[in-house]
Formats: structure tokens, C-alpha cells, sequence
């Protein structure tokens, strides 16, 4: 799985405590415990996620003005009828 360190954070690596996952590069690591308890306390961040949200968000920045904020519009709508529903 990769992984990159949240904003600021410096992590050891599981067997190599003077190497560090920072945030600036992401890094491809086993999902053991110690790697999994880490994304669990937020210290990582899935990589791959990360990445895939920066996409959306600048797919959203290319849309017009208009475009941009009726897309936000109808997700908020969708929502709350989500919950309406419930």
C-alpha cells in the first residue's frame, strides 16, 4: 500500500527507525499492525486516496464559476434527501 506522512509529521519506518515517511513523498510499505495503527491515528494517509481527492478537487477548479457552485449545490441537496430518507 502507499503511504505519505499527514501534513508536518515525520514517521519511522517499522524496522528502520532513522528512516522517516514524510509528507512531501509517498512511500510503498507491507499493510502490517504498525503501518495500519498509524493510518488509524492519522500520523499516515493513504497515498492513493490522497491522490485521488486532489483530482477531484482540481477537476472542480477547471469547471466554470457557475458550474462549479451548482455542482456544490446539487451535492448538498443530495444529501439532505439522504437524510430526509433515512
Amino acid at each position: 500500500m502507499k503511504v505519505i506522512a499527514a501534513p508536518g509529521l515525520q514517521v519511522p519506518m517499522e524496522n528502520q527507525p532513522r528512516r522517516y515517511i514524510n509528507d512531501s513523498e509517498s512511500v510503498t510499505v507491507e499493510p502490517t499492525a504498525y503501518y495500519l495503527r498509524q493510518l488509524a491515528d492519522g500520523d499516515l494517509l493513504d497515498a492513493d486516496a490522497e491522490q485521488a481527492d486532489s483530482q477531484d478537487l482540481t477537476a472542480l477548479e477547471h469547471l466554470p464559476d457557475d458550474s462549479a457552485e451548482q455542482a456544490a449545490v446539487g451535492a448538498k441537496k443530495t444529501a439532505s434527501s439522504k437524510k430526509g430518507t433515512a
